[in-house]
C-alpha cells in the first residue's frame, strides 16, 4: 500500500481536508494508497475546524473524528510520498528532514492558501483545490 502524507500548518483545515478527500476517492476507485497529514505548527491536539468538516463532507469525506498532529520523524519515514500544502511548507520539511527530499512533491495545482479564520466559502474554495489536486495525484498513482 503506497502511503501518502498531506502537510500544512495547524493540521486542522488544508492538510485534514486532503486526507480525508484522498481516502474517499483513492477507496472508490480502487487504487491502493492511504493519507495521514500533519502539521508544522500543531501546539496541542486540536479537532478540524468546523468548516473544514462542512467543506470535506461536500466530496464524501468525513473529518469530523480527525485530531491535528505535529509532524514527526515518524510519519516523515513512513511516507512514500509527501505533499505540503505550500512550497513554504516543503521548503521547512525539507530544512528539517533532508533526507525526505525524494519523496517531497509539489501540489499538482500550486500552492493551496490558508482559510483558517475565513468564511464558508473560503473553505469551500480551498476544498476544491484539493480536490483538483487529489485528482491529479490520483492520476499519477
Amino acid at each position: 500500500m503506497r502511503k501518502i502524507l498531506f502537510i500544512c500548518s495547524g493540521n486542522t483545515c488544508r492538510s485534514p481536508m486532503a486526507e480525508g478527500i484522498f481516502n474517499v476517492r483513492a477507496a472508490a476507485r480502487g487504487i491502493d494508497a492511504f493519507s495521514s497529514s500533519c502539521g508544522l505548527s500543531v501546539a496541542s491536539p486540536m479537532p478540524p475546524s468546523r468548516f473544514a468538516i462542512d467543506a470535506a463532507a461536500l466530496y464524501g469525506a468525513d473529518i469530523s473524528a480527525h485530531i491535528s498532529q505535529p509532524i514527526s520523524e515518524n510519519l516523515i519515514n513512513s511516507a512514500d510520498d509527501i505533499y505540503c500544502m505550500t512550497s513554504h511548507h516543503a521548503a521547512i520539511v525539507k530544512h528539517f528532514f533532508p533526507e525526505c527530499s525524494s519523496r517531497l512533491r509539489p501540489i499538482p495545482t500550486g500552492d493551496i492558501a490558508d482559510p483558517f479564520g475565513g468564511d464558508f466559502e473560503q473553505y469551500k474554495d480551498t476544498a476544491e483545490q484539493i480536490s483538483c489536486a487529489i485528482d491529479r495525484i490520483l492520476e499519477e498513482l
